[in-house]
């Protein structure tokens, strides 16, 4: 695989990238679709669902033909459905997973060595008491 079929599929993954995208796609498998009907999956304006719906024809997920003086949109890839589905269930398989509690000192040699946690740690040089004194005077 070269890179620009790796951009490809990195660009089709980013076109699902937003949830109002993914539910358009889940609305287009159910029928073709004119904008104002998108619309109605969620309270956005339509100017945003031409916007998100330009970035699914510029990937080549969706496609449009004209039947009089609307505008349908068409699920072009149905297989992407299957994608769906599969992220699907991989975000319930991770909800159901039990959650590993880290350890609020994630070393723990560094929790048993207090004298190491409170040694002082030596002052920079040049920051003694009339040092910043002396800097302001100066006409250096």
């Amino acid at each position: 695989m070269n890179l620009a079929q790796s951009k490809a599929k990195a660009d089709v993954l980013k076109a699902l990238g937003h949830p109002l995208r993914v539910q358009m796609l889940e609305a287009l498998a159910r029928g073709d679709r004119c904008v104002n009907d998108l619309r109605a999956l969620a309270t956005v304006s339509q100017p945003t669902v031409s916007r998100h719906l330009a970035w699914l024809k510029r990937v080549g997920l969706v496609t449009e033909r004209r039947v009089g003086p609307r505008v349908l949109h068409h699920l072009a890839c149905p297989g992407m459905l299957q994608a769906l589905k599969c992220a699907e269930e991989s975000a319930a398989a991770v909800r159901k997973a039990p959650r590993r509690r880290l350890s609020p000192y994630p070393f723990p040699r560094l929790r048993d060595a207090p004298a190491a946690r409170n040694k002082k740690k030596p002052a920079p040089i040049g920051a003694g008491r009339g040092e910043r004194r002396n800097r302001l005077t100066s006409p250096c």
